[in-house]
């Protein structure tokens, strides 16, 4: 499938499929448009830009599934169920928003991959926020600075400097009037919507990391990690009253979307609930081992409670039960942290440390029994992507129509994920069959076999001239090992394309495609035989003045220039094959 380069007005460069606006655009609306992704956003072949070549945009305009909807809401007033979607490419003009499948959240996973938005000067994404109406996306960096992308065409907007030191959370209020920010110095700045700011709190002596408004955004309550929680009245901004009890730094705050309840996680491992009216700690919940990384009430009931932490679980506590009920597993490292769907109340995403990104639904039949002192169910991922990201996921939010999952990392790079087009796993299946994996190692196999091969012949070739110079001329021996040494070159060649062979073998284990094994076979192969007529050719080199030492018109001396260069030249065929091997290897990773 063809491919397309973009670059955006802040100098970002990506990569995408065109396919990706009809995958939005079902997420969030439309069918594929040649013009654009989804339904617009393109460049026009008119008379003034023939020539030009055309790039395609990735676009996720939602007006139309939305429309859709309305239309079958009006006709289906009785209550009939939605149709199904057929899984074919072709109906995606037939994909409807979140809301229109209550009943299914499996249908509203993110894991297509569509967009990574990235600035010209790059700084680790600390925090990403979608504006309350959904059209933009704000980010925050190590930098201090505001980046707003397009929430539909991804491109570059605008940046500004926002703080002084790295910004650490961004909180819109209920009503959207209003937005938050807190930094690295303990600072709290207001926001209008136009980004205008009218006043600036000094909230904290440490780094802020995280603030959240009350239900009626009239107060609002910030963490820090000087230990502390404080509640602060919005309108005059100052401080009412401080929350003490955590014995480290306290890492996440929220207030519950309707009750007078505070949940707060701290490094001390220890997830505490609050009466913001009277300071009170109401309860201590004791599940983690680690530091409590991110703690989010359910957004749509409110009835759950989802926490994560550096034991690498996330945990989902029942407030009715002040217990918990499962436990989510499927992180080889520490949850930095997670997101709850807007839509879907049994939906929930959780981000890695090492850049994975796995979805869960809470409905799904459980798979065992924890081994903790709870009696808390397992619940797996049902979809995850192992490599999102290269680093750690530090922030990820939903759109507010819940068809698009944000995420930022510490690898500089915004990435928008969607839900995947009708028959695109069946497509999946196809480019990446069950045997694929096979040619992969085949490569493998090939490049240390051959280049082993050529290796042992030349190392055994050259050792015979060697023990017949050392009868005659024992101070030339030491000279003469030059084709031992190339020999042993031609093996470091074979092992470094099998260890890169084998390292993509072992990262895209779930979605190892064909064209990747077939790209693997032809590196391991290109220095492998390569490999294989170069020691040859070095053992010959090596052994052919032996016959001959004993002539006195003939000497080991005399020959042993014109071999270095001979060597030399049979070294060079290996290396030529892992030229090859490399740059085959590295049109995979692109």
């Amino acid at each position: 499938m063809a491919r397309y380069e973009d670059r955006d007005r802040d100098g970002g460069t990506y990569n995408h499929d065109p396919s990706a606006g009809s995958g939005g655009g079902g997420g969030g609306g439309g069918g594929y448009d040649k013009r654009g992704g989804g339904g617009g956003g393109g460049e026009r072949d008119g008379p003034y830009n023939r020539g030009r070549p055309l790039h395609r945009r990735p676009v996720t305009d939602y007006g139309a599934s939305v429309g859709k909807w309305m239309m079958k809401r009006r006709m289906n007033w009785r209550g009939q169920s939605i149709d199904f979607l057929r899984p074919a490419p072709g109906f995606i003009v037939d994909l409807l928003p979140p809301a229109a499948y209550l009943e299914n959240p499996a249908s509203s996973l993110p894991t297509k991959h569509i967009h990574a938005s990235l600035n010209k000067i790059k700084h680790p994404i600390n925090v990403v926020k979608w504006t309350p109406e959904g059209r933009r996306l704000l980010t925050g960096s190590s930098s201090g600075e505001f980046t707003l992308w397009n929430g539909m065409g991804f491109n570059f907007e605008t940046i500004m400097q926002a703080h002084d030191c790295a910004i650490r959370v961004c909180q819109y209020s209920h009503s959207g009037d209003w937005l938050l920010s807190g930094d690295q110095d303990g600072t709290v700045k207001y926001w209008q919507p136009n980004f205008n700011n009218v006043k600036v709190l000094d909230a904290h002596k440490e780094p802020i990391r995280d603030l959240s408004f009350s239900p009626t955004d009239a107060k609002f309550v910030t963490a820090s990690d000087d230990g502390t929680l404080k509640i602060w009245n919005f309108n005059e901004g100052v401080e009412e009253r401080a929350l003490t009890g955590h014995g480290w730094d306290v890492k996440s705050v929220d207030w519950h979307p309707t009750k007078g309840l505070i949940v707060s996680g701290s490094k001390d491992h220890l997830v505490k609930l609050w009466d913001p009216r009277t300071s009170r700690c109401l309860t201590t919940l004791h599940g983690h081992k680690n530091t409590i990384s991110k703690s989010l009430f359910q957004p749509t009931r409110g009835d759950l409670l989802a926490t994560c932490a550096r034991d690498q679980t996330c945990r989902i506590f029942d407030l009715r039960a002040m217990k918990d009920f499962c436990v989510l597993r499927g992180h080889e490292k520490d949850i930095s942290t997670l997101a709850w769907h807007p839509i879907h109340p049994a939906l929930i995403s959780t981000g890695g440390s090492d850049g994975a990104l796995n979805h869960y639904l809470l409905d799904e039949s459980p798979q065992g029994v924890n081994a903790s002192h709870t009696s808390s169910t397992i619940i797996h991922p049902a979809a995850s992507i192992p490599f999102a990201h290269e680093y750690a996921i530090w922030s990820m939010e939903y759109h507010p129509l819940g068809h698009i999952l944000c995420s930022g990392s510490n690898d500089r790079i915004t990435r928008f994920w969607t839900r995947p087009r009708p028959a695109m796993m069946s497509e999946i299946n196809e480019m990446n069959p069950i045997y694929a994996p096979f040619f992969g190692m085949a490569g493998v196999a090939s490049a240390m076999i051959f280049s082993s091969m050529g290796a042992a012949y030349g190392t055994a070739k050259a050792g015979i001239a060697i023990s017949g110079i050392g009868t005659f001329k024992s101070e030339l021996i030491m000279k003469s090992l030059i084709s031992v040494i190339m020999s042993g070159i031609i093996a470091v060649y074979g092992l470094v394309i099998a260890v890169l062979i084998a390292g993509d073998l072992g990262r895209k284990e779930s979605s190892y495609s064909l064209f990747s094994g077939i790209v693997h076979l032809a590196a391991g192969l290109s220095v492998g035989l390569t490999g294989l007529a170069a020691g040859y050719a070095i053992g010959l080199v090596g052994n052919a003045p032996v016959p001959d030492l004993g002539s006195p018109q003939l000497s080991a001396r005399d020959v042993f220039v014109g071999k270095v260069f001979i060597l030399i030249f049979g070294e060079v065929v290996g290396l030529y094959g892992l030229m090859v091997g490399l740059i085959l290897n590295i049109k995979i990773w692109r």
